[in-house]
């Protein structure tokens, strides 16, 4: 085990299931699942929100196969130091850290919909022309 020292830190944003880790891990594990709606009018309908009605999430996640290869490590010193580290922003299912982790593994799935006024009145005007 080693010990790790950062002098300065600074991050302005930490967001959906991403993990800010000073030191080493085993075993990291970040997930994240969003449906975001965006309505220009205040509009809600009620099932807002259900995974199941989207296959994006029904998908199973792909896994990357990496091969080993064999390597031998020499730290001279039990301790990781860093002078200063700046991050804008970690957002879904991210990590940012100072140390080494054995096993990672991050999901994230996101489903963005807009839903503009300008939208709906082009889909009832033509309906309105074919009906």
């Amino acid at each position: 085990m080693r010990t790790s020292k950062v002098d300065w830190f600074q991050m302005n944003s930490l967001t959906s299931s991403s993990i800010f880790n000073i030191g080493d891990s085993t075993h990291i594990r970040a997930s994240a699942k969003v449906i975001a709606i965006q309505r220009e009018a205040e509009l809600f309908l009620g099932r807002e929100g259900n995974f199941k009605d989207y296959i994006l999430f029904k998908r199973s996640y792909p896994l990357l196969t990496l091969k080993r290869i064999p390597t031998v490590k020499y730290n001279e010193s039990n301790m990781i130091h860093v002078g200063s580290v700046r991050v804008t922003g970690a957002s879904t299912s991210s990590v940012v850290q100072v140390g080494s982790t054995k096993d990672i593994k991050c999901y994230s799935r996101v489903k963005h919909i807009r839903q503009l006024l300008s939208d709906r009145r082009e889909k009832e005007q033509g309906e309105r022309e074919e009906g």
